[in-house]
C-alpha cells in the first residue's frame, strides 16, 4: 500500500527550513506491516553535500505533512494506490488463471473501511499504520462484506465435502480420460469441481503465509499466520480434508481400514460395483458417464 508523498524534514544534517518529498509506503509480510520511505532520485547525493542544490524538488518548513503536487513526483513515483494479489480466476479460454498483481485506487480498497473520512480525501489521506491504536479507531468493517464472507466460505465447506476425491487414477479413470481427449475434450473437465474449489477457496487462503516463533533455545515453531479469522477457518477445513480418510469408491461413505475391499468400503459396494461394471460393458458402455459421484450417498444410481 503507497501513501501520497508529503513533504517532510529527512533530518540531520538537512537544514531543518528545508522539506523533501517522501513516499510513506506499507508492505504485508507473513506477520507484520512493515513501514517503509522512499526518496526520489538523488537522496544520497543530497544528504552527502547538504549545501548543495538537490536533484529533486524541495520546499520550505511551512510545508511540512502537505500533499507534494503530482506534477512534481514525476512518473511511478509518489502515487498513492494498492498491488494487491488477484485471487485464481477464468481470465480467457486458454487461460488457466495465472494469478498477477493488480494496481488499484486507495479510495476503493482501504478507504471504503474509514466511513469517518470524507470521500474526497479517501484518497490522499495518511492512513496510520495498522499496528497503531490510531488506524483501529478509525477503520471499520462494513457487516455486509462480513456476511457475504462468511456464507461464501459456509458454501464452499459445504461443496468440499461433496466433491469426490479418487485415491488414484484406476484403469476407468485413464480410459475415460483418452476417452474424452478423442472427442475433441480436455481432460482438465474431470477435475471441474475440484478446481470450482480452488477457484472459490484461493481468496480467503491466499493471504494466509508461514512463519517461524521461537519454541525454545535454538528451537523454532511454524505457524500459519492469518489475516482474519475467516481466513483461519476457511484454511482449517481446507486442513481438515486433507487429512481425513478416504472415501468409498461407490457409496461415499469413508474407508474403515480392515474392512475395505481395495477401494470400496465393504464387500457389498465391491461386487456392486463390479456387477455394474460389468452391465456398462455389455450395454457397449465400457466409459461411465462423468456425474456428480456425491449424489450416491443419498440415492444409488439405476443399475440398468
Amino acid at each position: 500500500m503507497s501513501l501520497a508523498a508529503r513533504w517532510e524534514h529527512p533530518g540531520p544534517p538537512i537544514s531543518k527550513n528545508q522539506v523533501w518529498p517522501v513516499w510513506r509506503r506499507l508492505v504485508r509480510s507473513s506477520d507484520r506491516w512493515v513501514p517503509l520511505s522512499d526518496y526520489p532520485d538523488g537522496f544520497r547525493d543530497a544528504l552527502a553535500d547538504p549545501k548543495g542544490k538537490p536533484a529533486f524538488p524541495v520546499a520550505s518548513a511551512e510545508l511540512a505533512g502537505r500533499l507534494v503536487p503530482p506534477e512534481l513526483c514525476g512518473v511511478g513515483w509518489g502515487q498513492p494506490g494498492v498491488v494487491i494479489r488477484v485471487p485464481l480466476a477464468n481470465r480467457a479460454e486458454d487461460d488457466l488463471g495465472i494469478e498477477v498483481p493488480e494496481r488499484q485506487s486507495l479510495s476503493a480498497t482501504w478507504g471504503r473501511y474509514f466511513p469517518t473520512i470524507p470521500v474526497s480525501e479517501r484518497e490522499t489521506f495518511a492512513y496510520p499504520h495498522p499496528g497503531e491504536v490510531a488506524f483501529w479507531r478509525l477503520y471499520a468493517e462494513p457487516v455486509d462484506d462480513f456476511l457475504a464472507t462468511a456464507r461464501r466460505v459456509r458454501d464452499t465447506v459445504r461443496a468440499l465435502d461433496e466433491v469426490w476425491f479418487p485415491e488414484r487414477p484406476d484403469d476407468e479413470t485413464v480410459l475415460e480420460s483418452r476417452f474424452l481427449e478423442g472427442q475433441g475434450l480436455n481432460r482438465l473437465h474431470m477435475l471441474s469441481g475440484p478446481m470450482k474449489l480452488a477457484l472459490a477457496f484461493d481468496p480467503l487462503t491466499s493471504p494466509i503465509e508461514p512463519a517461524l516463533l521461537p519454541a525454545a533455545k535454538d528451537c523454532y515453531q511454524q505457524v500459519w499466520v492469518s489475516p482474519s479469522l475467516l481466513c483461519s477457518v476457511a484454511l482449517m477445513a481446507l486442513l481438515d480434508r486433507v487429512g481425513s480418510s478416504a472415501r468409498c469408491k461407490r457409496c461415499g461413505k469413508e474407508i474403515v481400514p480392515g474392512r475395505a475391499i481395495g477401494r470400496y468400503c465393504s464387500r457389498k459396494c465391491y461386487e456392486a460395483g463390479k456387477k455394474a461394471e460389468l452391465r456398462r460393458s455389455k450395454a457397449g458402455r465400457p466409459f461411465p458417464v462423468i456425474a456428480d459421484r456425491t449424489k450416491r450417498q443419498r440415492s444409488p444410481p439405476s443399475e440398468s
